[in-house]
């Protein structure tokens, strides 16, 4: 990678109050561009939910899952934050494939803590480490992290109806939240690097089937948060994404589909000030990865 290529990326992503990595890989080649702190660990925010979907697809493909299935909305899973099935009533039997498409699509918190229940945390991590993802940890539903960024406890979040679920996020913001720790045993973190090439194995067909790569790739490209990887594009780069955001935490990851063929993408920051900045950094850096890897 040419150093004026990283050198535009951090001129483009200076901000004093702030820490950023990204690293982009063109499944083609392996080239790579690699910025700021590419092997730092970040909090992923709901950047999370895709290696929660990559086990989905994982234990649907060996024949443990069924995307058919179908599962209870109770009032106790339910969970505060982005989302519609918060406000829905309690008893619908949403299949699992729906919970999918709404935890990728509208980040719907709800719809992923039944996911992650489903997926089960401990064969999360489990697959990562098959797959040789590295550093990562998936501990924390979103219950827990939202729990953890105000100062309450899960059990509060569980008891509370939708209401008073959404309350209790006023709070916030906990002085003691885990959003910028990296200690791998506390939250969820991972490196860019690490989400990058988790997307990029997926892409070249080397951790999941295409045809499983190919329904992960179908969900996130229906995602409604549009705002930090893809406006800058040219429209006709397809792309799948899946942003997080978390406090000061301002994050995109995905795959842009180019000329050049598949270019996985993390960008991960911390400690931020200006989230609306934020995202048009995203857009920008995402232009050079596409003008660099992609043409």
């Amino acid at each position: 990678m040419s150093g004026d290529v990283r050198t535009r990326i951090e001129r483009i992503a200076w901000d004093r109050t702030g820490t950023f990595g990204l690293v982009a890989r063109r499944v083609a080649d392996g080239r790579e561009i690699a910025a700021g702190e590419p092997d730092r660990l970040f909090q992923l925010a709901s950047t999370f939910k895709v290696p929660v979907l990559a086990t989905l697809e994982a234990r649907v493909e060996a024949g443990e899952l069924d995307w058919a299935s179908r599962h209870t909305l109770t009032d106790a899973v339910k969970s505060p934050g982005s989302g519609i099935l918060i406000d829905l009533e309690a008893g619908l039997e949403p299949s699992l494939e729906d919970l999918a498409m709404l935890m990728m699509t509208l980040s719907d918190n709800t719809a992923t803590d039944m996911c992650f229940a489903i997926a089960e945390q401990p064969r999360i991590m489990d697959r990562m480490g098959a797959w040789g993802i590295a550093p990562i940890s998936i501990l924390n539903d979103c219950k827990t992290l939202l729990a953890d960024a105000v100062g309450v406890t899960v059990e509060e979040i569980v008891a509370a109806d939708p209401a008073g679920k959404q309350a209790l996020m006023e709070r916030g913001p906990n002085p003691d939240a885990g959003a910028n720790t990296e200690d791998l045993t506390r939250t969820n973190l991972a490196s860019p690097r690490a989400m990058a090439t988790l997307l990029e194995g997926i892409a070249a067909g080397r951790l999941l089937p295409r045809p499983r790569a190919r329904h992960m790739w179908q969900i996130m490209g229906l995602e409604w948060y549009r705002h930090r990887i893809p406006p800058q594009l040219p429209p006709r780069v397809r792309w799948a994404t899946k942003s997080g955001t978390l406090g000061g935490v301002v994050n995109d990851v995905g795959v842009l589909f180019t000329d050049q063929g598949p270019i996985a993408m993390a960008m991960l920051a911390k400690g931020l000030a200006d989230q609306g900045r934020w995202e048009r950094v995203i857009a920008a850096a995402a232009r050079v990865v596409y003008e660099e890897l992609g043409r």
